[in-house]
């Protein structure tokens, strides 16, 4: 009967050590609710992620957007720059030409005068006086661009259009290697 006694003890002990190496029911219902709750968080977090990633995407087109709008006005205005300048040139060439008709005509309306005074008028004397150049008509604007000023401070010092100035500029060149 001690035997039986010890049997039932040893086997007692071993269930009972059994019983703590096995898992237990509520174990694996509070592993599953972490497993739920870290899905949640991780659900909660791709989430967060992907809304920021939207608004990402929205301000990067809203940006390329912006800068599609001013680089087309930008090309507007480099257009409408260019023919602006396009047509100052034309004036110029305008004005060249009628200047080299006023020069040509010149000298035929002195010939239709009196003899003494196309002869007197190229040593100073009384007669027709030459004609004043670019250089004597626009000698400010002139002192002012060889001081170095710009023709928008030209102009707006002036209170002239830059095309003129422009023009004027050109001009006095055009003379200036015409005498030279």
């Amino acid at each position: 009967m001690d035997n039986l006694w010890l049997y039932a003890v040893l086997l007692g002990l071993a269930l009972l050590l059994a019983s703590r190496f096995l898992p237990k029911r509520d174990a694996g219902r509070e592993i599953g609710s972490a497993v739920r709750q870290l899905e949640g968080v991780m659900n909660e977090f791709a989430s967060g992620i992907e809304e920021e990633n939207k608004e990402l995407i929205q301000m990067i087109t809203d940006m390329r957007r912006r800068q599609e709008e001013e680089r087309a006005a930008l090309l507007e205005r480099i257009a409408a720059a260019e023919a602006k300048a396009g047509e100052a040139w034309l004036r110029a060439d305008q004005l060249a030409a009628e200047l080299r008709e006023l020069k040509r005509l010149a000298p035929a309306a002195g010939a239709g005068s009196s003899g003494s005074e196309t002869e007197n008028s190229g040593d100073g004397s009384p007669g027709t006086a030459p004609a004043p150049g670019i250089r004597e008509r626009y000698a400010e604007i002139l002192s002012l661009h060889a001081r170095g000023g710009s023709v928008e401070g030209i102009a707006r010092k002036l209170a002239m259009d830059k095309g003129e100035v422009q023009l004027i500029l050109h001009l006095a060149d055009r003379e200036a290697r015409a005498h030279a």
